[in-house]
């Protein structure tokens, strides 16, 4: 685990050593060990072994929680050693390059720069957001750290909750990527760098891909190509700790990880073994996957761990447990994953790893059949459909219409040039997706969040309709929100957080190739299969079927869990701040308890609104 907290004065003589402290102790779950800085209006900690401070002879002042990858090159590059810290390489980088250092680094980062010679504030963070970065600018104070609850316990930064935050996520509008819970804090986007000086706090996205792709290899060699760059990315995260864990489900995410890390131990044994994890499901065989993921490891020889889910179901600790001040996301699985990371840690695992973004980079729907049509033709369209039709059980026809007729409109008018007819068409024209039930409109309409954030998602200006989606799901905040709560559950049981495919490389890779390489006939994550050939097993590489526990989630909310929602219920704070009706709340429960679980939207919003009023009471907001 790791973290960092820094403070600068912009202008003026307060003494920004003051706030080390407490923003260190907000955090103390992540190291015990603290190193820290300061020069003339700014000071820093590091904390935990994953974090570095540094200074150089200007009076500059850096503090970063990093995993830097091509050490030895980017040292090289800098006229460095290896044996400098992440901070001081960072440092050197910044020195090198100025503001688009960030561009130049590779890994997991989040780094904040005192730049003394421009008496300003630089910071970034990597495009995946593996490194959190909250920020708070009160007056000409500035104060940063890896969680919100360090800013809040220097008693700085007022703890007024964000109205328009926690409406739009009740509503499941998409909030912006750098809205927090709290009005005074701000999340640092990730893949942005940000300036901070007398004329105020401002960032820009600091990673673009090439706008356009080329169609330089066949299938086969694309797959080479990917299968020696998840070895690079696993390979890279196993050699950063001496004891990698895993938690491992039956897809194909995790699946691959563990067996690429197995065929790297096979060539090199001195590398550590990989402990994983998975959840059991006894009573919920159709959440269960461990009959891919027992045999597997069993084939791999990696000790498996199974974290029983009797007695972990949402909710079951209502009265112990409560969201961490950061905020109210809860996974329904938080139970699970925490139990996970603790008897990780008692395993004497340093790193835990999960196959969190690979659906972004290969899946998620996204076909190209427009690509195919302008280089193949029509028939190849069709003989492709066709195939796609017959996997899926449907008709060609509707193969054609979701997949290819349906996407013409976005390819002929995309995002980035219909902005402003866009929003002037939703602002006059009322609709959109249909609220949950007890969310009140009149909240959505005062804070304008009738149709979602502003920029909640930038439009990506690639070419090509399909790259442009790919793009986006890479960058969508859902994302990075729940990369940071997995990032901070695991620093809670003293455990550092890693996800071989959020990696900038392989983010690069996948969209510098036509998006018909990837999902090929329609299917999801072709490329990845075919690249896993020969090192995954084909029952858990061909599997089609990914188990989903929403039978146990059901039963935690409406049996094993009554009595914890009948008094989340009971005059809820939600409702007193004016985001719902009460009555409406009440109605919606009583019809689950009679006829089961809703259609899944409402069912993940009835979710979100339970753990905000957990949260809110929780902690008295």
């Amino acid at each position: 685990m790791a973290g960092f907290g820094f403070a600068v004065s912009l202008t003026s003589a307060w003494d920004p050593r003051s706030a080390v402290t407490p923003l260190a102790d907000g955090a103390a779950h992540r190291g015990p060990g603290r190193t820290s800085a300061s020069v003339a209006r700014a000071a820093a900690t590091a904390l935990g072994d994953g974090a570095s401070v540094a200074t150089d002879e200007s009076g500059r002042l850096i503090v970063a929680d990093s995993r830097l990858d091509e050490r030895a090159a980017l040292a090289r590059r800098l006229d460095r050693t290896t044996t400098d810290s992440d901070a001081e390489l960072i440092l050197a980088a910044f020195d090198r390059w100025g503001d688009d250092c960030a561009a130049e680094l590779l890994g997991d980062f989040a780094f904040a720069i005192w730049d003394a010679p421009r008496g300003s504030m630089f910071a970034a963070r990597d495009i995946f957001g593996t490194r959190p970065f909250f920020y708070a600018a009160i007056g000409d104070r500035l104060l940063a750290g890896s969680e919100i609850g360090q800013l809040l316990a220097t008693g700085l930064v007022p703890r007024q909750v964000d109205d328009r935050s926690l409406i739009a996520s009740l509503a499941g509008r998409t909030s912006s990527p750098g809205w927090t819970p709290f009005e005074a804090v701000r999340r640092l986007r990730p893949g942005h760098v940000l300036r901070a000086d007398r004329a105020g706090v401002r960032s820009r996205r600091f990673w673009q891909p090439p706008r356009h792709a080329t169609d330089r290899a066949s299938g086969a060699e694309y797959a080479l190509e990917l299968q020696e760059l998840v070895r690079t990315v696993v390979g890279a995260r196993v050699r950063a700790t001496a004891q990698p864990g895993l938690l491992l489900s039956g897809g194909l995410d995790s699946v691959s990880i563990a067996a690429v890390s197995a065929a790297l131990r096979a060539e090199d044994p001195g590398l550590p073994l990989l402990h994983t994890y998975s959840f059991g499901y006894d009573g919920f065989p159709e959440a269960d996957e461990r009959s891919i993921s027992d045999p597997l490891t069993t084939l791999l020889g990696q000790p498996n761990t199974v974290i029983p889910g009797a007695d972990a179901f949402p909710l079951a600790d209502f009265a112990n447990r409560a969201p961490d001040l950061d905020g109210p996301e809860l996974l329904h699985s938080h139970l699970l994953m925490r139990h996970a990371a603790e008897q990780a840690a008692s395993d004497g695992v340093q790193l835990m790893m999960t196959g969190h973004r690979s659906d972004p980079l290969f899946a998620e729907g996204i076909f190209d059949y427009l690509g195919v049509l302008r280089r193949g033709g029509p028939m190849n369209v069709l003989a492709q459909a066709r195939r796609q039709a017959s996997r899926e059980r449907t008709t060609t026809r509707a193969v054609l219409k979701r997949d290819l007729l349906r996407r013409a409109p976005a390819a002929l008018w995309p995002r980035y040039r219909s902005t402003a007819a866009r929003d002037w068409f939703r602002r006059a024209v009322p609709g959109g997706v249909a609220l949950p039930p007890w969310v009140r409109a009149d909240a959505l309409v005062a804070h304008g969040l009738e149709h979602g954030a502003v920029e909640a998602v930038p439009a990506s200006r690639l070419a090509g309709e399909a790259r442009r989606r790919r793009h986006e799901a890479i960058a969508w905040p859902g994302h990075a929100a729940s990369a940071e709560y997995l990032e901070r559950l695991n620093a809670q049981a003293g455990i550092r957080y890693a996800d071989p495919w959020s990696d900038r490389r392989l983010a690069d890779w996948v969209l510098s190739i036509p998006p018909a390489r990837i999902t090929v006939e329609g299917t999801d994550k072709w490329v990845l299969r075919e690249a896993m050939r020969g090192t995954v097993p084909d029952y858990a590489r061909d599997s089609g079927i990914k188990a989903h526990p929403g039978s146990f989630y059901e039963h935690g909310v409406l049996t094993g869990s009554r009595s914890a929602i009948r008094e989340l219920l009971e005059r809820p704070r939600t409702a007193e701040r004016g985001y719902v009706d009460a009555g409406e709340l009440q109605r919606a429960y009583v019809r689950y308890q009679a006829q089961g679980r809703p259609r899944l939207l409402e069912w993940n919003a009835f979710w979100r609104w339970a753990m905000l009023e957990h949260w809110m009471r929780a902690h008295d907001l």
